[in-house]
C-alpha cells in the first residue's frame, strides 16, 4: 500500500468517525446579510422612545440623517398622513384618510444600510409590500425582510420611498390609494404623488437593540467625545491584536451561530440557535465537545430577547462580538482591533453542513467583504459614510488619524491553515513563489496588514506549534490534511511544546511494546504513537523553502509577521531571519496560544522592536502576565505597551468569573480608567450581564474585566502599559513600513 493510498484510506476512516460524532440533524437557512439566519423572534412589548429632534418639526436634507429617528409621514398630494386602521377586523392595514389627520402613525426609521430603512410602527411592525395573486397591499408586516425595506431620497424638502424588493416607487392616487410606480416615469403628476413630508414625532416604539450601559460623562464635542486634544501626541488606548469578528463565516458559515450585525437588526443577528443546535441544544455535538468536553448537554437555544444560556464565557460556537458589544468595549478604552480573517478547510470538510465553499481563501474573501459591509452598516446608524466609530484601516497613518479622531481603528489580518492555498498534501503542494507573490499583492491591496504563515497544521510553509488541542483533535486534522500525524523530537533545552498523546502506548516502560511494534505497519497509518520517555515533544518540521520565500516577501512589503502557531523550530528560524535583516514587524498576538513562545524568543522579538500581547484567560492571570511582560519588554529599545489578544470567536474560552469575587466584587456602576465613561451592568434584551456572575460572556464585558483587574489591586501605574498598547502597535507597524520603504529605495 503506497503512501497516497494510505492517506486516502485513513482520511476516509477518520472523516467518517468525526462526521458521525459531530453530525447535526437540523437544517439552517443561511443568510448573507451580515447575519446567519433570517427569522423574526418574539413580540416583546417595547416602551415608547422620545424623538431625538423636536416634535412637529418638518425635516429636510440628507436621507442618511434620518437614521434611528421618529417621524410621521404626510402625502404632498393630499396633505393627509399615513395612519393605521384601529379597532376593526382590518387592523392590519395602513391608510391615508383626512379624518385621521391628527392620528398619523409614528415610524421609527431603522437604518438597514446607507440611505435604506425599515419603517417600524408603534405596534412593532414594519411598513411593507405584500403580494396576493397579482395584486399588492401596503400593510404592516411582522417579519423583517427585504419587502419591508425602503430606499429614501430627498427631493428638496420632501422624500420619496423606493421599495428595495420591487424596485418601484411608493405613490398615492388622488383617491388616497397606495400604488407602486416605475421610478423612470417622470411626469409632474406622478412626481407629486410620490412625494411625502416627514414631521418629527416622539411617539415611536423602541426598535429592538442591545444597550450600551456606558454613559459618556466628558464635556466637549458630543459627536467625537474621545477625540484627542493634541493630534501630534501619541495615541491613547488599548490594542486587541487578535479577534475574530467575522468568524461567523468560518468553517462554511454554519458553526459560529449569530453575527456581529444584520441589516434587519438584533432579532436576526442573534436569534435562536435551534436550527443549528436542535431542540434544547440536543444535537449541539460540536458545541458540547469543544466547549464543555461532553457529547450530551442541553441548553436553551433562544437568543434575543431572553439569552438564558448564551452568550457564555464557556461557549465556543455562539457569536460574542455583536457590534453594540464592540462599541461598549470601545468606550471602555479599546482603540485598535486586529480582526483576524480565519479559515480552516479540513474542519469545514468534517462538518456536515455548510453554506459556502471550504476553500480557505474563498472564505477569507467573503470575510473581507463582510467587514466592509459591517463598517457601512455602522456608518448608516450614525449618519452617513465615514461617520461611524468603526473604521477599517490599511496603513498606520490612517489608523493613527482614526484613533486621534476618537474612533476605533480596525486592522485586517489572515489566520489560515493553508495561507494562499499553501497546503502540503500527498498529491502535491498548493502554491508556488509566483502564486505567493500574486496573493500578497491581492491582499495587501485589499487592506490586509498581517499574515499567519502557520495555523494549527503543517503546511507547505512550515511546521505547526503543538498545544493542547494538538494532542488528539488537531493531530487528526494534520493527518487528514497532510497524510501524516505530527512527527516529534525532544525539544532543545529551554524550549517546550505540549507532549503528544499516543493512541496506543509506546515507550520504554510499555509491556506491550514489542507486540505493538509488530503490528505498527498496520496500525500506524491510522493511529499514531509517541515515545513518552522523552522529556518533551517538539514538532520536527521547521520552515520550508517556500516559507523562507514568504517571510522575506513579507519583510519586503512591511507586512506584520504573526509568530504564534509556528513550531518552536520554525519560530526560531523566522526570528533569526528578521534579526539578519533588522526587521521589527513581528508579533506574538495571543501569547500563550498556538504553542509556547519562550522567554528567550520574547526577548529576541522585543530587541527587534516586535510585540507580545497575552491571551487573557482570567483577571488574575492577565494581571500577572501584564506585569511580567512589562518588566521583560522594558529592557528593550522601545516604549512599552502590553495589549491583549482576546481570540473572541476563535474557539477559545473567554475569562470566567473570578473565584474569590465574593470578597471584593466589581461594584456597579464603575468609572472607566480614563474617567470619561460610567458603566452599568450591560443589558441585551431581557438579560443583564454581571462580570461577577457571567465572566466575559461577550466582548462588551471587557471594560468590566479591566475593572476586575483593578479590584485585584492592579495600580494605575501597572495599568498604564495596557493603555499604551495601541501606540506601541502603531510604532511597530510604522517601523515595518519604514523598513519596506528603505528596501524600495
Amino acid at each position: 500500500m503506497n503512501s497516497l493510498t494510505q492517506w486516502k484510506l485513513s482520511r476516509v476512516v477518520i472523516f467518517c468517525l468525526c462526521s458521525l460524532f459531530i453530525l447535526s440533524a437540523c437544517d439552517n437557512p443561511g443568510s448573507s446579510d451580515g447575519g446567519s439566519q433570517d427569522r423574526f423572534v418574539g413580540d416583546t412589548e417595547l416602551p415608547v422612545e422620545e424623538g431625538s429632534v423636536d416634535s412637529d418639526e418638518e425635516v429636510d436634507g440628507d436621507p442618511i440623517l434620518l437614521a434611528n429617528q421618529c417621524f410621521t409621514i404626510q402625502s404632498v398630494l393630499t396633505e393627509n398622513v399615513i395612519s393605521r386602521r384601529w379597532n376593526t377586523s382590518d387592523d392590519d392595514e395602513y391608510l391615508i384618510d383626512e379624518s385621521r389627520q391628527h392620528h398619523g402613525e409614528s415610524f421609527f426609521f431603522k437604518a438597514t444600510g446607507l440611505g435604506r430603512y425599515m419603517l417600524y410602527d408603534t405596534l412593532q411592525q414594519v411598513l411593507g409590500v405584500e403580494w396576493t395573486d397579482d395584486d399588492f397591499t401596503i400593510k404592516p408586516l411582522k417579519d423583517f425582510s427585504q419587502i419591508a425595506e425602503w430606499a429614501v431620497e430627498f427631493i428638496e424638502d420632501t422624500v420619496r420611498f423606493t421599495s428595495v424588493s420591487e424596485q418601484a416607487v411608493l405613490s398615492l392616487s388622488d383617491k388616497n390609494e397606495f400604488a407602486l410606480v416605475d421610478p423612470n416615469i417622470d411626469t409632474e403628476s406622478i412626481s407629486t404623488a410620490t412625494q411625502f413630508r416627514l414631521t418629527s414625532s416622539d411617539q415611536c416604539a423602541i426598535f429592538p437593540e442591545a444597550e450600551l450601559n456606558a454613559q459618556i460623562t466628558v464635556e466637549g464635542d458630543p459627536v467625537h467625545p474621545f477625540a484627542a486634544n493634541d493630534s501630534s501626541a501619541p495615541v491613547w488606548g488599548i490594542a486587541d491584536s487578535h479577534i475574530h469578528i467575522s468568524a461567523y463565516e468560518f468553517i462554511g458559515g454554519r458553526v459560529n451561530h449569530g453575527a456581529p450585525f444584520h441589516r434587519y437588526g438584533i432579532t436576526h443577528a442573534l436569534n435562536s440557535c435551534m436550527p443549528i443546535h436542535g431542540p434544547f441544544g440536543s444535537t449541539a455535538f460540536l458545541e458540547n465537545f469543544l466547549s464543555y468536553n461532553s457529547v450530551i448537554r442541553f441548553h436553551d437555544t433562544q437568543g434575543y430577547p431572553t439569552f438564558r444560556d448564551w452568550p457564555s464565557h464557556g461557549s465556543l460556537t455562539h457569536h460574542q462580538t455583536y457590534y453594540r458589544w464592540i462599541e461598549r468595549t470601545y468606550r471602555g478604552g479599546v482603540r485598535l482591533l486586529v480582526n483576524q480573517l480565519v479559515a480552516n478547510e479540513i474542519l469545514c470538510e468534517l462538518y456536515p453542513y455548510r453554506d459556502y465553499s471550504c476553500n480557505e481563501m474563498d472564505s477569507i474573501d467573503l470575510q473581507l467583504q463582510q467587514m466592509q459591509d459591517m463598517q457601512d452598516y455602522i456608518d448608516a446608524q450614525h449618519g452617513g459614510a465615514g461617520k461611524g466609530w468603526f473604521r477599517v484601516v490599511s496603513s498606520p497613518e490612517d489608523a493613527r488619524s482614526v484613533i486621534q479622531e476618537g474612533k476605533l481603528a480596525v486592522l485586517l489580518g489572515i489566520e489560515s491553515a493553508a495561507l494562499f492555498d499553501c497546503f502540503d498534501k500527498p498529491q502535491g503542494v498548493g502554491c508556488t513563489k509566483e502564486s505567493i507573490d500574486a496573493s500578497i499583492d491581492k491582499y495587501v491591496s485589499s487592506g490586509v496588514s498581517g499574515f499567519f504563515p502557520i495555523h494549527e497544521f503543517n503546511n507547505a510553509l512550515g511546521g505547526a506549534g503543538l498545544f493542547g488541542p494538538s494532542k488528539i483533535f488537531l493531530n487528526i486534522g494534520n493527518k487528514l490534511t497532510t497524510g501524516d500525524y505530527f512527527a516529534v523530537e525532544e525539544c532543545p533545552e529551554g524550549e517546550y511544546d505540549h507532549k503528544q498523546t499516543s493512541f496506543y502506548p509506546e515507550s520504554d516502560v510499555s509491556p506491550f511494546k514489542e507486540i505493538l511494534r509488530f503490528f505498527s505497519p498496520l496500525m500506524n497509518p491510522i493511529l499514531p504513537s509517541y515515545d513518552q520517555s522523552l522529556v518533551s515533544h517538539c514538532n520536527t518540521e521547521g520552515i520550508t523553502e517556500l516559507g523562507e520565500y514568504l517571510i522575506h516577501r513579507m519583510m519586503d512589503e512591511g507586512i506584520i509577521i504573526e509568530t504564534d502557531h509556528m513550531s518552536a523550530k520554525m519560530r526560531n528560524q523566522v526570528i533569526t531571519m528578521a534579526e539578519i535583516r533588522g526587521y521589527s514587524g513581528l508579533i506574538s498576538s495571543h501569547t500563550g496560544a498556538g504553542g509556547r513562545t519562550t522567554t528567550s524568543q520574547l526577548e529576541r522579538i522585543r530587541d527587534l522592536g516586535g510585540l507580545a500581547f497575552p491571551l487573557p484567560r482570567s483577571a488574575a492571570a492577565f494581571k500577572d502576565e501584564v506585569i511580567r511582560l512589562t518588566e521583560l519588554m522594558s529592557a528593550g529599545p522601545h516604549p512599552v505597551g502590553i495589549g491583549f489578544g482576546s481570540d473572541v470567536n476563535g474557539l477559545a474560552h473567554l475569562p470566567s468569573p473570578r473565584n474569590d469575587n465574593n470578597i471584593n466584587p466589581v461594584q456597579y456602576p464603575f468609572e472607566s480608567f480614563d474617567g470619561k465613561v460610567i458603566f452599568e451592568r450591560q443589558k441585551t434584551g431581557e438579560r443583564e450581564f454581571d462580570i461577577n456572575i457571567d465572566g466575559v460572556a461577550h466582548y462588551g464585558l471587557y471594560p468590566d474585566f479591566l475593572q476586575d483587574m483593578r479590584q485585584l489591586g492592579m495600580s494605575e501605574e501597572q495599568m498604564q502599559p495596557v493603555f499604551q498598547s495601541a501606540e506601541a502597535y502603531l510604532k511597530m507597524w510604522e517601523r515595518a513600513e519604514a523598513f519596506s520603504e528603505a528596501q524600495d529605495q
